[in-house]
């Protein structure tokens, strides 16, 4: 018998409808997550797509709040070399030798730097990794400001080519125990030996400021 309050072909559909077991809380509520969770992800999405990126002049979105202080330069006031060992510093301190070798590279050939100078500079930074060994306070590769102690580092490398490797090891000693300072100023040395064959110079920036600051 057709039920009269349904138009004649609809009573069977309904019927089936109505005759479905009703869902329970919790699959009810695995669905509205699960929703919930979609569209979440796509808010986020289109947020993240709407964020100007550093290499397009916008905001610089770098993680390294926090870590020490900023000195008065920019990476846009180094020279092509000095980037380019900030970038190793950074990478390696990031990634590790394996993960930073191709941007190190790539960096140093931009930047006109032998690829022989990466011995003496994975040896330097192998230091900072040994037992009891401070650690620099690197900033994250697309920052845009230059920390006090990256730029400590390159001013104790600019030191060493002007031939004042006390002050190198004056900077360094801020880190480094005694075996370790000794194997850093002489890989500071033979880089120093590459980048002066090469004929790069790295400039000096206020190192009695600088000095004074890392010692704080």
């Amino acid at each position: 018998m057709v039920n009269p309050t349904f138009p004649a072909g609809w009573a069977g559909v309904c019927h089936g409808a109505l005759s479905q077991p009703p869902i329970g809380r919790g699959a009810l509520r695995q669905k509205v997550h699960g929703l919930q969770m979609r569209m979440t992800r796509k808010s986020l999405a289109d947020r993240l797509r709407s964020v100007p990126s550093l290499q397009s002049g916008g905001v610089n979105m770098c993680d390294s709040v926090g870590e020490g202080r900023l000195s008065p330069w920019t990476v846009s006031d180094l020279t092509t070399a000095e980037r380019a060992l900030l970038t190793g510093f950074r990478q390696w301190f990031r990634h590790g030798t394996a993960g930073a070798m191709a941007a190190m590279r790539a960096s140093f050939g931009v930047a006109g730097v032998p690829s022989s100078a990466l011995l003496p500079l994975f040896a330097l930074l192998g230091t900072f990794a040994v037992t009891n060994a401070g650690r620099p306070a690197f900033r994250c590769p697309t920052c845009s400001r230059v920390g006090m102690d990256e730029m400590a580092v390159l001013d104790a490398l600019a030191a060493m080519q002007a031939g004042e490797g006390d002050v190198t090891t004056q900077v360094f000693d801020r880190w480094l125990p005694l075996v370790a300072l000794t194997m850093a100023t002489d890989s500071a040395r033979e880089l120093a030996d590459i980048l002066d064959g090469a004929r790069i110079r790295l400039p000096r920036r206020r190192p009695a400021r600088l000095i004074a600051l890392a010692a704080e």
